[in-house]
């Protein structure tokens, strides 16, 4: 880290030490990093967060004004804190005090490094293959006991094969390529308002639905992610903003798709005296003569009556097309607002070359979050990404457990390209309750929140915000 980190600070002379400051924020998170380390990696993110380069005044004010709470966010601690219980303030307080004057000293050391005659990539190219030799050491030395333990071998497998593709995914090499081509001066364009996605919550926090913004809704199987996102995203963008939604509908059937549309219409024009279930228009020979009335004039004015925004459905997505299928939809349109993608594990590599190998799972989300953030900054649109818990966030959901970022299909890749993290849960007890708690895992621009209590009718596709608790 000592080469490194001279290059970023403005101590190390180099012009571009405020360009490499924001690529090593955006490339590495202060959780990749353990002991002194972390609390130096936060510092760089807080410089990187003001457009400046690692200087000594400015980690003393970094110190003083972020310094406690990064402490205890990224529970950074010594070898010798172990122990230390962040939740009683003056274990805090002491740990910070030992921390502050450590981090002070580790700069000065850091800033000492001699890189004369060196590049700044073949450093940071050293630094990332060293570090995630170590790393893989590490996660192969912690899954040993675990066999000894008794663990069962598919589960210490499974968890292994994540961690590794994690370590992939961040120590990846081939990203110092991309360093050239940070432009501190573009204008990577204004955010504009499409509408408000009708959930308070979400509406007080982040504002609605915005361009250049991307939302991940996560939830277990069975949680009305796809509805939450079709009636509060796509519906709310096709009839308030009237714009056009590109939709990659992986699991459903069109038909599907479109009655659940259809009946929260339904519930929307009649003020919801009017119910007709999703699930019986999918079998209109049981529907009476006056529902189907209903539904076919609701179905003619969604989708027929040029009202509204136009619904363009994709049933499969190929990470190695996407891009330049989604641009040619774009190009189409001309009206396009939102791309939702449901749902992000399910997204499929096709090689394009005869010796071009497959991705992997973790390799093919990760490709589809890349392409949706180039789709959105370059054409000033939205995007939804659904996407649903691996085992371990399936079992802490119907726990009642806090979400972390590594209970998704994905790991921490999702909540490291995406801007806005949702997750949805419900207990066994809850789900007979027909009640779905909310909260945000990662918040770009926004306070987040926690804990929010919806009771819910799937049979139409509503979610009714009743309570929040902190």
């Amino acid at each position: 880290m000592e080469r490194v980190y001279k290059w970023l600070t403005s101590e190390g002379g180099d012009p571009n030490a405020e360009v490499y400051t924001d690529w090593f924020a955006s490339t590495f998170e202060p959780a990749n990093f353990d002991g002194i380390d972390r609390i130096m990696a936060s510092f760089i993110e807080y410089c990187s967060k003001l457009s400046i380069a690692p200087r000594q005044e400015f980690l003393d004010a970094y110190l003083k004004v972020d310094g406690k709470r990064d402490v205890k966010r990224y529970n950074i601690k010594t070898d010798t804190m172990a122990s230390y219980d962040y939740n009683e303030s003056s274990q805090l307080e002491e740990a910070y005090q030992i921390i502050a004057e450590m981090a002070k000293a580790t700069y000065q050391a850091y800033i000492g490094v001699d890189i004369t005659g060196r590049d700044f990539k073949v450093d940071m190219y050293d630094f990332m293959t060293s570090l995630k030799s170590d790393l893989i050491q590490k996660s192969m030395m912690n899954a040993y006991p675990r066999l000894m333990d008794g663990t069962p071998v598919e589960e210490v497998s499974a968890d292994l094969r994540t961690s590794l593709a994690e370590l992939d995914e961040i120590y990846d090499t081939s990203k110092i390529k991309n360093i050239d081509l940070i432009d501190k001066d573009a204008d990577e364009g204004e955010m504009h308002l499409l509408c408000k996605t009708g959930i308070p919550c979400i509406d007080g926090d982040l504002g609605g639905i915005y361009t250049r913004i991307m939302v991940t809704l996560n939830a277990q199987p069975g949680g009305g992610k796809t509805r939450m996102g079709l009636v509060h995203w796509v519906y709310q963008v096709l009839t308030k903003a009237k714009k056009d939604v590109l939709l990659y509908e992986l699991e459903l059937t069109k038909m599907q798709v479109k009655n659940i549309l259809i009946a929260y219409h339904i519930t929307r024009v009649y003020g919801g005296k009017v119910k007709i279930p999703d699930s019986l228009m999918n079998k209109k020979s049981e529907m009476t003569p006056e529902q189907l009335q209903i539904y076919e004039a609701a179905k003619i004015d969604l989708f027929e009556s040029g009202n509204y925004g136009n619904l363009i459905i994709k049933d499969d997505l190929i990470v190695e097309k996407y891009k330049d299928e989604a641009e040619a939809v774009i190009r189409a349109s001309g009206n396009l607002g939102l791309i939702v993608i449901d749902y992000m594990g399910l997204c499929q590599s096709q090689p394009v070359g005869k010796y071009t190998r497959r991705l992997e799972q973790y390799e093919i989300i990760t490709e589809a979050y890349v392409t949706t953030r180039y789709l959105l900054k370059n054409h000033d649109i939205s995007a939804l990404c659904i996407n649903q818990y691996n085992d371990k966030g399936i079992d802490a959901a119907y726990a009642g457990k806090p979400i972390r970022s590594g209970h998704v299909q994905g790991g921490h890749i999702v909540q490291r390209h995406t801007d806005y993290d949702l997750s949805m849960t419900f207990t066994e007890e809850q789900e007979l309750a027909k009640v779905r708690m909310l909260s945000v895992s990662k918040r770009r621009g926004s306070a987040g929140f926690n804990n929010v209590l919806f009771s819910t009718d799937l049979s139409v596709s509503i979610f009714k915000q009743e309570l929040s608790r902190k």
